[in-house]
């Protein structure tokens, strides 16, 4: 059965290669022109070789690179926690005990991520999505170093195929692996079926390379088995096959599994028929193009002024020509040695390589993610949030899928590996009894990078500008106030602004804090009501007394001795 199996992937991933072919000749522009370093796997060169021959214009490099700094600054930021976990129902993100839980857990997550090679590899994710439009990045956890491990791949290097829902549910690549890796991975009884590599072993050659196909896709529901899932990699619900081709042989060298799929692929925009995604490399590749091949002839055309042609009668120099400055050449006409002129007009290949250089720049979007330097006054938190705002905008289909197809994913994935691994605490009991009976709950994520707070920002704008504006209607008419939840708009603001939920406080607390203050303030007005009361009396006591002294005779007080 084996056998079978890996000879089925051979084939689909050979299938999926060919699909692939489609795209590596743009691939191969975008990398020459916009990210060379990633050109070595799709012109298969070697290790440190040059990738720069074919530019004259570093633009795309350098509006693409701002692009992905601006997209990891923007969502997932490393100065400041990006996320935070939510359960589907409001009542229970509510409750005390589940919000501590809940930002207990996103805070343990953030760091472990923080503490990986996370930064870095989202952005050659990043630089991949803008230069070709797709990225691949693989999580799995180092049990060495006790911590979470990302890999991106590069471009050309892996084939990926999508499942119903129009996500990547497949990836496979194909690399080699020396003789002395494979035994160390898979053991010299596994790697010795390979009979090319049981020669290399009896003879000592541990350096030669073998080819070996590594696929991750789906298990199907059959072989699948969620109690033995913990202790057994084949029953759980993503397969991984290591195969060895070598000499057209497929023979597995392992099946393991995974509980979530490892790979994070993500698209910057595609067609409904295309696996892989477009970006803003392909939208920008004929200007990119142009303006490198204006370069070039522009830089032509310096050299022959710089360094022009000369034109030299035939016989009419006296020994070879020397082009050495201060150098002296003998003529035996006046006119037998002179420069050629070289014409045109430069300012004209100027303005039009400005305009191409422009046009490059919107694509990338470099007016957004280009922050102006700091002249004067610094730009205020206001116009930061609104530049934000004006990214989404822009940014918000992209955004989206990004969210869904890599964001989301690493969320979901870096939960189950750590909660397996034990660093994740147990749920208070509050959790544990309202999805009791329940084998598993969906967590949600909440993104709160920077595109997020300014989404918020201009939410708490919107609540200063209604108080702002009933402002003076209130004076002249309190009640009107009365149409606005209060209570609600205060904790929407508090959450807002960032604030986290154990700090706010529940609705019942907030009632009993209430409830209390009242019943002070009314035991309060009841003394004072007493001490007034009884003031008045006294007063009116020694009234009566210096009346009666003065021989007052008062009403109700005849007969009285």
């Amino acid at each position: 059965m084996s056998h079978d199996i890996a000879r089925n992937l051979v084939k689909r991933h050979d299938k999926l290669v060919d699909r692939r072919r489609l795209f590596e000749k743009e691939w191969t522009d975008c990398a020459d022109y916009i990210l060379p370093r990633k050109a070595m796997v799709l012109r298969g060169l070697q290790a440190g070789a040059i990738t720069t021959t074919r530019l004259y214009s570093s633009t795309a490099i350098k509006a693409n690179a701002d692009l992905a700094s601006a997209m990891q600054g923007a969502l997932t930021n490393a100065a400041i926690r990006w996320f935070k976990l939510k359960f589907p129902f409001e009542e229970l993100n509510n409750d005390p005990d589940a919000s501590a839980w809940l930002e207990d857990v996103s805070n343990r997550m953030f760091i472990f991520i923080q503490q990986s090679n996370f930064d870095a590899e989202v952005n050659e994710a990043y630089l991949d999505l803008g230069a070709f439009g797709t990225s691949c990045t693989f999580l799995d956890w180092d049990p060495q170093s006790v911590k979470l491990r990302y890999k991106t791949l590069t471009i050309g290097e892996y084939v990926i195929a999508e499942g119903r829902e129009g996500r990547a549910n497949l990836v496979g690549r194909k690399y080699e692996m020396t003789v002395s890796q494979l035994r160390k991975q898979f053991g010299d009884e596994v790697v010795n079926q390979v009979e090319r590599i049981k020669k290399n072993i009896e003879i000592g050659d541990m350096d030669s390379r073998h080819p070996i196909l590594h696929v991750v896709g789906p298990r199907p529901e059959e072989r699948q088995d969620p109690r033995k899932a913990d202790v057994d990699p084949t029953k759980r619900p993503w397969a991984e096959y290591y195969i060895s081709t070598e000499e057209n042989h497929a023979i597995v060298l392992f099946e393991g599994g995974y509980h979530e799929f490892p790979w994070l692929v993500a698209r910057w925009s595609k067609n409904a028929n295309e696996e892989y995604g477009r970006g803003p490399g392909q939208t920008s590749l004929p200007d990119v193009k142009t303006l490198n091949r204006a370069r070039q002839l522009k830089f032509r055309h310096w050299s022959k002024i710089i360094d022009p042609p000369l034109l030299a009668l035939e016989e009419g120099t006296i020994g070879e020509i020397s082009l050495a400055p201060s150098s002296l050449n003998f003529v035996r006409e006046l006119d037998a040695l002179k420069p050629i002129e070289v014409g045109g007009q430069p300012q004209v290949t100027q303005i039009n390589e400005a305009e191409l250089i422009q046009a490059i720049k919107e694509v990338f979007f470099s007016d957004l993610v280009n922050l102006p330097p700091i002249q004067g006054t610094p730009m205020s938190a206001t116009e930061a949030a609104q530049r934000f705002e004006l990214m989404e905008r822009k940014l918000g289909p992209t955004v989206g899928r990004l969210k869904s197809e890599l964001l989301q994913p690493n969320i979901d994935r870096v939960f189950g590996l750590m909660q397996r691994e034990g660093f994740i605490p147990d749920p208070p009991s509050s959790v544990i009894q309202f999805f009791q009976g329940q084998e598993s709950v969906d967590m949600q994520v909440e993104f709160e990078g920077p595109l997020e707070r300014a989404q918020q920002q201009s939410d708490l704008v919107a609540v200063e500008r209604a108080y702002g504006a009933l402002g003076p209607i209130a004076q002249l008419k309190p009640e009107i106030l009365d149409v606005l939840d209060h209570d609600a708009l205060a904790v929407f603001t508090a959450k807002s602004a960032g604030l986290p939920n154990h700090f706010i406080l529940p609705e019942e607390e907030v009632a009993a804090t209430r409830e209390a203050r009242a019943k002070a303030e009314e035991e309060a007005q009841k003394a004072a009501l007493a001490a007034e009361q009884g003031k008045g009396m006294k007063s009116a006591a020694g009234a009566v007394r210096e009346l009666s002294q003065a021989g007052v005779e008062l009403p109700g007080l005849a007969g009285e001795e």
